[in-house]
């Protein structure tokens, strides 16, 4: 029985993608409210907002990131609207969302993609503050296990196509070869 509830929630959970692709937007919601899974609702509903979003219709998009439930899930969904505003040169909207979103990894993936934004429009000294902040936020983070290394490989690239080759080096400086650490339980083994 578990195996066909897992089959149904992914194929609506596919339906209602196909439903938001092709702009028919209240059936996509309608077929993701149909979901039983929580987690597979919260991926159709993460899509159904970045269509909405890529469509410009951010109020939508917003509002169906808010519906989601699963903290992490919303944070991906909103990232995905601010990266929507930042691509479309609208950044202080983008780092409005920014401040809103409480999952670490989506906040610090959006700020170094600002901060990449700003770079493309010529505005160098505007994606410093925003990399020195997504900076801080990965070192000062002990729960990231897997994701330090690569944000601050992104971090640091971004210095450097901003211009700051002192910041990029500290940056690349600052990756331990073990950012990779186990949780702590495990090191009681």
């Amino acid at each position: 029985v578990m195996e066909n509830e897992n089959s149904k929630a992914r194929t609506l959970e596919y339906i209602a993608d196909w439903y938001a692709e092709n702009g028919q937007f209240e059936q996509s919601l309608e077929t993701a409210q149909m979901i039983g899974y929580e987690t597979s609702r919260a991926d159709a509903l993460v899509e159904i907002s970045g269509w909405y979003a890529e469509t410009s219709r951010f109020d939508k998009a917003f509002e169906t990131a808010m519906a989601i439930e699963l903290e992490s899930w919303r944070d991906n969904a909103l990232a995905r609207i601010a990266a929507e505003f930042a691509g479309e040169w609208e950044f202080s909207r983008a780092l409005e969302i920014a401040e809103t979103i409480e999952t670490r990894h989506h906040r610090i993936a959006l700020l170094e993609e600002v901060a990449g934004n700003y770079v493309e429009a010529g505005q160098k000294e505007r994606a410093i503050p925003l990399l020195s902040r997504a900076f801080d936020l990965v070192v000062d983070a002990d729960d990231m296990y897997y994701d330090k290394t690569l944000l601050l490989e992104k971090i640091a690239e971004g210095f450097l196509e901003a211009g700051q080759c002192d910041r990029a080096l500290e940056t690349a400086q600052s990756i331990e070869y073990n950012s990779l650490k186990k949780p702590s339980i495990l090191s009681d083994i």
